[in-house]
């Protein structure tokens, strides 16, 4: 079993439900597999042990490099993106503005958006901290907003992307910034095919045109295929950038401890024009979803 999960990981052959939504614990078959092989070389079960070698090596060579990583060596103009799904506007108002101020955050994405956590920002000062905002407030999951250091000027939305602006830098730079909230993982043939669609349809970063970030709960790990051809469309994923993508984001362990921790919350930036210096990621109480933070910077 392992072997083959490998043979379809490596070569993107997942297709369909549930298929794709079952790459989501690739982490979890190398781990079985590791133990498989030991058995099997103990046992001196040479063809198994062949299978579970080959799974280990195959899956460790897509996996590992998520831990290896660091800061660039880039030179340019910092911006400081945070990103936090509050779980229905249920995570805690007031610590989400501690943490944009204790990082100096020049952007807040800010996924399932309801009026009462909107009002609770307001209250804890968001307003003071990031003055410009283009938020679609709505109540449940579906919404989202951007508040900003820099002034914002609203662009369409573009596929699933639930919120989008351009944030004017100063001294000519800017950047379309992109607050994420994708649809669920799936778990119908219809939903797999409606999420697949929707990371398709993300903006991408093109030679000549806008810098390009995207931030928020893309639903998707970098073990699923569709979301690897959303990065080879232009991106680098930040925590992988830093070697810190075996970071699991959801769910937060005491929220829901009967899933297994997976990587969904991203901040993906332009790889031509964007490096990066820091990636944290933090428990925001009350949320189901670890908040994530990267400091970028705009190559000059």
């Amino acid at each position: 079993m392992c072997a083959g999960w490998a043979v379809v990981r490596l070569f993107g052959l997942e297709s369909g439900y549930p298929a794709v939504a079952l790459m989501t614990y690739t982490l979890y078959v190398l781990m079985v597999a590791i133990v498989a092989a030991v058995l099997a070389l103990g046992l001196r079960q040479w063809l198994a042990a062949a299978f579970a070698v080959f799974a280990v090596a195959a899956l460790g060579a897509v996996i590992a490099p998520r831990a290896i990583g660091g800061p660039d060596d880039v030179e340019g103009t910092p911006v400081r993106v945070m990103s936090a799904n509050v779980f229905h506007g249920n995570g805690d108002a007031g610590t989400l503005v501690r943490f944009a101020r204790d990082h100096q955050v020049d952007l807040l994405c800010v996924e399932e958006l309801t009026p009462e956590f909107a009002a609770g920002l307001d209250e804890a000062g968001i307003g003071n901290l990031l003055p410009s905002h283009v938020l679609s407030v709505r109540e449940g999951v579906f919404g989202s907003g951007i508040y900003s250091r820099y002034p914002l000027r609203r662009l369409p939305l573009e596929g699933i992307t639930s919120s989008r602006a351009e944030a004017m830098l100063g001294l000519g730079r800017k950047l379309d910034i992109g607050a994420i909230h994708n649809l669920p993982l799936p778990a119908s043939q219809k939903g797999t095919d409606g999420w697949a669609q929707s990371l398709t349809r993300m903006p991408a970063p093109t030679p000549g045109g806008p810098v390009q970030v995207l931030a928020g709960d893309f639903n998707a790990t970098l073990d699923q295929s569709e979301f690897g051809d959303l990065l080879d469309r232009g991106y680098y994923d930040a925590a992988e950038r830093m070697g810190d993508g075996l970071i699991p984001t959801w769910p937060e362990i005491r929220a829901r401890a009967r899933y297994l921790p997976v990587t969904i919350d991203h901040i993906l930036y332009d790889r031509d024009r964007i490096g990066i210096k820091d990636l944290q990621v933090m428990t925001l109480p009350g949320s189901d979803h670890r908040t994530i933070y990267a400091e970028l910077v705009l190559s000059r």
